[in-house]
């Protein structure tokens, strides 16, 4: 092998330990590892290289939290996600590092100043350990609501600020509701801070409107805003809530 056959022969074999070098193409393997051939002057050969990547990278580190309206009209619903608790769980545990979260809300009283015990209640911050979880979701029971808008600002906010967010997570809030929120909420919460409460510690939301939970046009701007997605309806829990965090997770940036 010489002159302008040397040349490509050698250009070829560099190229390929390019695909090998540490820190460049990292690949699973590459078959066959090694190839030799004998050629004449003027000759040519073919080499054909499989290389194989798997899809993905790393299990991710996520938190997800749920949070419901748990007012009157939110029976079923409730009911709803509580039956499908165990399989949901279950469900996203096989994406990785996973940890969970559990609040609700309802509306406040109408003293003065306004009571902010019953406008948001954690009933859980961020755990690893499924039974807690399911314990969690099992204390809401549907009752109380003043008017039609609920504290879903401000339990947002809340959700946001105080929840113990694991270093380096991906977040999620799952959100079920089925009115709109007071503007401002009992803290003083508007869409706008609520928007970017949520945006500041990187909380993607998933809003299930089983109601008029975005009557005021709220629940589709904070799922819009928070690169999360907004949902009518639940018709199945175990397979709705599932398939939603799943693509929350597969289209998340850092």
């Amino acid at each position: 092998m010489e002159g302008e056959e040397m040349k490509k022969w050698m250009m070829a074999a560099a190229g390929l330990a390019l695909l090998t070098a540490p820190g460049l193409a990292r690949a699973d393997s590459i078959s066959p590892t090694s190839f030799s051939a004998t050629l004449g002057v003027g000759d040519s050969t073919t080499v054909h290289k499989t290389v194989t990547v798997s899809a993905g990278s790393a299990a991710i580190q996520a938190d997800i939290f749920f949070l419901s309206d748990t007012t009157g009209s939110m029976g079923s619903t409730i009911a709803g996600v509580q039956s499908a608790a165990s399989s949901i769980l279950t469900a996203t545990a096989g994406l990785g590092n996973i940890a969970w979260g559990v609040g609700q809300y309802k509306d406040c009283d109408f003293t003065s100043p306004p009571s902010t015990t019953i406008s948001y209640n954690r009933d859980q911050n961020i755990t690893t350990t499924q039974a807690s979880i399911s314990t969690a979701l099992g204390t809401w029971s549907a009752g109380g609501g003043g008017d039609t808008p609920e504290q879903a600002l401000h339990a947002l906010t809340e959700v946001a600020n105080t929840t113990a967010w694991r270093a380096g997570s991906q977040k999620v809030v799952v959100w079920f509701g089925d009115a709109s929120a007071h503007d401002p909420g009992t803290g003083g919460e508007t869409l706008a801070s609520t928007i970017a409460a949520l945006n500041a510690q990187g909380v993607k939301v998933i809003g299930f409107d089983v109601g008029a939970l975005d009557a005021a046009g709220q629940a589709t701007a904070i799922t819009t805003a928070t690169g999360g997605s907004y949902h009518v309806g639940l018709a199945n829990p175990a397979t709705d809530v599932v398939n939603a965090i799943t693509a929350a997770f597969a289209t998340y940036t850092s």
